[in-house]
Protein backbone atom coordinates (compact mmCIF):
# COMPACT_ATOMS: atom_id res chain seq x y z
CA UNK A 1 0.00 0.00 0.00
CA UNK A 2 2.88 2.38 0.75
CA UNK A 3 4.20 1.95 -2.79
CA UNK A 4 0.84 2.97 -4.28
CA UNK A 5 -0.50 5.40 -1.68
CA UNK A 6 -1.32 7.95 -4.37
CA UNK A 7 -4.14 5.70 -5.57
CA UNK A 8 -7.49 6.18 -3.85
CA UNK A 9 -8.46 2.54 -4.41
CA UNK A 10 -5.36 1.42 -2.53
CA UNK A 11 -6.11 3.78 0.35
CA UNK A 12 -9.66 2.43 0.54
CA UNK A 13 -8.35 -1.13 0.74
CA UNK A 14 -5.87 -0.03 3.39
CA UNK A 15 -8.67 1.56 5.45
CA UNK A 16 -10.78 -1.58 5.08
CA UNK A 17 -7.86 -3.76 6.10
CA UNK A 18 -7.04 -1.64 9.13
CA UNK A 19 -10.67 -1.68 10.26
CA UNK A 20 -11.04 -5.43 9.80
CA UNK A 21 -7.72 -6.17 11.47
CA UNK A 22 -8.44 -3.96 14.47
CA UNK A 23 -11.71 -5.83 14.93
CA UNK A 24 -9.89 -9.16 14.85
CA UNK A 25 -7.19 -7.90 17.21
CA UNK A 26 -9.90 -7.18 19.78
CA UNK A 27 -11.43 -10.64 19.30
CA UNK A 28 -7.97 -12.12 19.80
CA UNK A 29 -7.51 -10.08 22.98
CA UNK A 30 -4.61 -8.04 21.60
CA UNK A 31 -5.79 -4.60 22.71
CA UNK A 32 -2.43 -2.92 22.17
CA UNK A 33 -2.46 -4.06 18.55
CA UNK A 34 -6.07 -2.93 18.16
CA UNK A 35 -5.17 0.50 19.47
CA UNK A 36 -2.13 0.78 17.20
CA UNK A 37 -4.27 -0.13 14.19
CA UNK A 38 -6.86 2.48 15.16
CA UNK A 39 -4.10 5.07 15.39
CA UNK A 40 -2.88 4.06 11.93
CA UNK A 41 -6.44 4.43 10.62
CA UNK A 42 -6.61 7.90 12.19
CA UNK A 43 -3.39 8.83 10.41
CA UNK A 44 -4.70 7.61 7.07
CA UNK A 45 -7.87 9.67 7.52
CA UNK A 46 -5.86 12.77 8.54
CA UNK A 47 -3.62 12.39 5.49
CA UNK A 48 -6.61 12.09 3.14
CA UNK A 49 -9.46 14.15 4.60
CA UNK A 50 -11.18 14.36 1.21
CA UNK A 51 -11.90 10.63 1.10
CA UNK A 52 -15.29 9.76 2.56
CA UNK A 53 -14.62 6.01 2.38
CA UNK A 54 -11.53 6.32 4.57
CA UNK A 55 -13.46 8.50 7.04
CA UNK A 56 -16.25 5.93 7.12
CA UNK A 57 -13.83 3.21 8.18
CA UNK A 58 -12.38 5.51 10.82
CA UNK A 59 -15.89 6.20 12.14
CA UNK A 60 -16.62 2.47 12.29
CA UNK A 61 -13.30 1.82 13.99
CA UNK A 62 -13.98 4.50 16.58
CA UNK A 63 -17.45 3.11 17.19
CA UNK A 64 -16.21 -0.46 17.63
CA UNK A 65 -13.44 0.64 19.96
CA UNK A 66 -15.72 2.79 22.10
CA UNK A 67 -18.18 -0.09 22.27
CA UNK A 68 -15.33 -2.31 23.45
CA UNK A 69 -14.24 0.31 25.99
CA UNK A 70 -17.71 0.31 27.51
CA UNK A 71 -17.65 -3.51 27.72
CA UNK A 72 -14.18 -3.34 29.26
CA UNK A 73 -15.42 -0.87 31.90
CA UNK A 74 -13.14 1.90 30.62
CA UNK A 75 -15.70 4.69 30.67
CA UNK A 76 -13.12 7.46 30.36
CA UNK A 77 -11.84 5.94 27.14
CA UNK A 78 -15.40 5.36 25.92
CA UNK A 79 -16.24 9.01 26.53
CA UNK A 80 -13.07 10.21 24.84
CA UNK A 81 -13.75 8.13 21.74
CA UNK A 82 -17.36 9.33 21.69
CA UNK A 83 -16.14 12.93 21.77
CA UNK A 84 -13.71 12.16 18.94
CA UNK A 85 -16.53 10.63 16.90
CA UNK A 86 -18.77 13.64 17.58
CA UNK A 87 -15.94 15.95 16.49
CA UNK A 88 -15.63 14.01 13.26
CA UNK A 89 -19.38 14.45 12.72
CA UNK A 90 -19.13 18.20 13.34
CA UNK A 91 -16.30 18.47 10.83
CA UNK A 92 -18.20 16.43 8.21
CA UNK A 93 -21.88 17.21 8.90
CA UNK A 94 -23.08 15.75 5.59
CA UNK A 95 -21.39 12.37 6.07
CA UNK A 96 -24.20 9.88 6.72
CA UNK A 97 -21.89 7.06 7.83
CA UNK A 98 -20.35 9.21 10.54
CA UNK A 99 -23.77 10.47 11.62
CA UNK A 100 -25.01 6.89 11.92
CA UNK A 101 -21.96 5.87 13.97
CA UNK A 102 -22.57 8.78 16.36
CA UNK A 103 -26.27 7.92 16.66
CA UNK A 104 -25.43 4.28 17.43
CA UNK A 105 -22.78 5.30 19.95
CA UNK A 106 -25.15 7.63 21.74
CA UNK A 107 -27.68 4.81 22.14
CA UNK A 108 -25.18 2.64 24.02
Amino acid sequence: ASNHSAEAAVRLKMAMGLFNTLYHAKVEGDLARRDALLEELRGLARAHPEEAAVRAHLAMGLFNTLYDAKDEGDLARHDGLLQELRGLARHYPDDATIAEAVARAERL
